[in-house]
């Protein structure tokens, strides 16, 4: 079955010694820095998951030490590193949390899925899941196509990308934190589309395009 992902690319802390370098990943043009993303993964013509992705460790050591602050509500921000690995979850609300079918779905996934876990001070929940996870995982991301599907818009919301610490190796993580991405942020941002190869020639070949990078300011804090 065929696949699709539509994504916002992101470089949080405008440092490029914390995210990849996109060509990495397959994507052009080529721009360095990118740590997070949310996604959306289109699998067999239907809607999948909605999907935050943090690209900002170097090895499985790291991916460990990531997935646990996760599951505390935090992400931080390595380097140097590498496309992969990387950790990706969905995000819920706390006032909408997973239903009791996609609880299932995360609990019995494995290797695709993990959780689902709450966050601590109820600030939600998250499950990890992974490309052609058993979904649909749609936790907060929203999205509407145009009649003719064409055109699509699809968001989430600052809570999904979770809480920032200002760890790096060799010092503890802080026990409060801003969130990631807030009103008052100005980050670097960066669109893409990936297709599987199923309708290419040669059949199999996957293809991606990604937009230029832009700054982009979250208003005031006033």
């Amino acid at each position: 079955a065929g696949r699709a992902y539509l994504m916002v690319m992101f470089d949080v802390d405008n440092d490029m010694m914390t995210g990849y370098c996109t060509t990495t990943g397959g994507y052009y043009p080529s721009v360095c820095g990118s740590d997070m993303n949310f996604e959306m993964e289109m699998y067999n013509g239907t809607f999948n998951s909605g999907s935050i992705i943090l690209h900002s460790m170097a090895n499985q050591a790291m991916v460990r030490v990531s997935k646990k602050q996760q599951k505390e509500g935090l992400v931080s921000f390595y380097g140097p590193i590498s496309y992969d690995p990387y950790t990706q979850w969905v995000y819920y609300s706390a006032d909408s949390p997973p239903s009791e079918e996609e609880a299932a779905r995360c609990r019995n996934g494995a290797p695709y899925t993990d959780g689902p876990y709450e966050l601590p001070n109820s600030e939600g929940y998250i499950c990890f899941d992974s490309d052609k996870s058993n979904g649909p995982f749609q936790g907060t991301l929203r999205y509407a196509f145009s009649p003719d599907r064409t055109e699509l818009e699809f968001s989430q919301p600052y809570e999904a990308f979770l809480r920032r610490t200002t760890y790096r190796q060799g010092s503890a993580p802080t026990e409060s934190a801003p969130y990631t991405l807030g009103l008052g942020s100005t980050i670097s941002v960066q669109f893409a589309l990936e297709t599987s190869g199923e309708l290419s020639s040669p059949a199999g070949e996957w293809a991606s395009d990604a937009t230029l990078p832009f700054a982009y300011h979250f208003g005031s804090t006033e």
